[in-house]
């Protein structure tokens, strides 16, 4: 068969919901309804080992690019840390954060979905993988999400220095920890 087991599924599903409507429509027997859910059974047997291991590998490829990332991060703090005057590394040190936060959320949004829960907005992902025991400090992790919502604009140097001891001494290490954590992960 052709097409993930995702498009089967909606088209089985899809299929089910029209099957029932006519049945309905028509006083057919209820035989044709389930007739319908065995095919949408069928579809997730069929499919869902494919589904669970393209999940799976979508979150593990996401924390693969989060490791790349923070990799960059450490490398933008040490130059930080060699010229802590120089506005340009520490922009390079802003964006590296802004984009390992980034990875962080759609990693956990990533693993959450695998675990089946639905989560799309970083606050709302962040409020779930903290609930489901995937983040230690969530109110952390919050401040987090909003210090890179201001960061975006912020054209300050008094702001700016404040966003990169924050990222020196409070965020990184969360960062860094939670990548720790997921790599332990089954």
């Amino acid at each position: 068969m052709s097409g993930t087991w995702t498009e089967h599924f909606v088209q089985s599903l899809s299929h089910w919901g029209t099957c029932t409507k006519e049945s309905a429509a028509n006083k057919k027997p209820k035989k044709l309804r389930n007739i319908s859910c065995l095919r949408i059974r069928y579809t997730i047997a069929a499919f869902g080992a494919e589904g669970a291991n393209s999940a799976d590998l979508r979150w593990r490829q996401r924390l693969e690019n989060l490791q790349r990332a923070l990799g960059q991060l450490k490398a933008a703090l040490e130059a930080h840390n060699a010229c802590i005057n120089d506005e340009v590394i520490g922009m390079a040190v802003v964006k590296a954060y802004e984009f390992s936060f980034e990875l962080s959320w759609k990693t956990l949004k990533d693993l959450l979905s695998y675990e089946g829960i639905d989560a799309q907005l970083p606050r709302e992902v962040l409020r779930q993988a903290f609930s489901y025991g995937l983040l230690k400090n969530g109110q952390l992790w919050i401040d987090m999400l909003e210090q890179r919502n201001l960061m975006a604009h912020t054209y300050d140097q008094a702001r700016a220095n404040q966003a990169l001891m924050l990222i020196r001494e409070t965020f990184a290490p969360e960062l860094l920890q939670l990548a720790a954590e997921l790599e332990k992960r089954p």
